[in-house]
């Protein structure tokens, strides 16, 4: 009886993780590298502009759009998307962009490219300490790079591509330049978009958390990019005692 009940554990152990990696494969198509030619504007001399390459990572969603970074796709007069393990690049355009919020949607017309693809769901808001993962294809390889970390912190902070401050994920994941508009996901799912890191740190990078993905998105259903709202109002910390005896507040 003992021998079957470890032959019944086995076959378990077996199917669990024949089912994880299955649902690694899954997910792993659903994650684009994106190849993009800008035109870099000179403003002090506007007839010397330059032309720059460069790539980035994105991720398909539902309704065959692919989510990325603003900047990833910035100035761009070209782009090409490649899905993972395929040789590949098929043209894709700019379907949707937020400069705001260091977000885009981008759109591929050749319905080829979404055979068999099964687009990333959003999850909610990670909450710290919340183990995420980090795909893309940052320098260092051409192949698909995965990363694992936990959430840091959760506040406000400058998105370096707006220079505006709104809701950003801290993660400890490794990211480097090429992981850019790639999804940070957990259980599976989009909890974030990588955006940006700290030079001369170790491990601090920056997600724009999923409520704003999914306030971009809902934003652009009609056509019409309305943004973010700003009610215009500036805080200062009150840590100084003569300030706050100044306004009459209790130590």
């Amino acid at each position: 009886m003992q021998y079957f009940k470890w032959i019944y554990i086995m076959l378990a152990g077996t199917m669990f993780l024949s089912a994880n990696v299955k649902q690694e494969n899954i997910t792993k198509q659903s994650i684009v590298k994106i190849y993009t030619s800008a035109k870099i504007p000179n403003y002090q001399e506007p007839w010397s502009s330059s032309m720059r390459s460069g790539t980035g990572s994105g991720a398909i969603i539902a309704g065959k759009y692919i989510l990325t970074n603003a900047h990833v796709v910035a100035n761009q007069v070209f782009i090409e998307v490649q899905r993972y393990g395929q040789r590949k690049r098929y043209i894709a355009k700019v379907h949707a962009v937020s400069h705001q919020a260091d977000l885009a949607l981008l759109k591929v017309e050749d319905e080829d490219f979404f055979e068999g693809v099964v687009p990333l769901e959003f999850g909610k808001l990670p909450k710290m300490e919340q183990k995420i993962v980090v795909y893309g294809y940052p320098m260092g390889g051409s192949t698909l790079s995965a990363t694992i970390g936990v959430v840091s912190r959760i506040e406000h902070h400058v998105y370096a591509h707006s220079g505006e401050s709104f809701l950003a994920v801290q993660v400890d994941a490794a990211v480097n330049p090429g992981n850019s508009g790639g999804p940070a996901l957990s259980g599976g799912k989009i909890v974030g978009v990588v955006m940006q890191i700290i030079k001369k740190s170790q491990n601090i990078g920056y997600l724009v958390p999923v409520s704003m993905v999914k306030h971009f998105i809902e934003d652009m259903k009609d056509a019409t990019y309305d943004g973010f709202a700003d009610i215009g109002l500036g805080t200062q910390k009150l840590e100084n005692p003569a300030m706050r005896d100044y306004y009459g507040l209790d130590e």
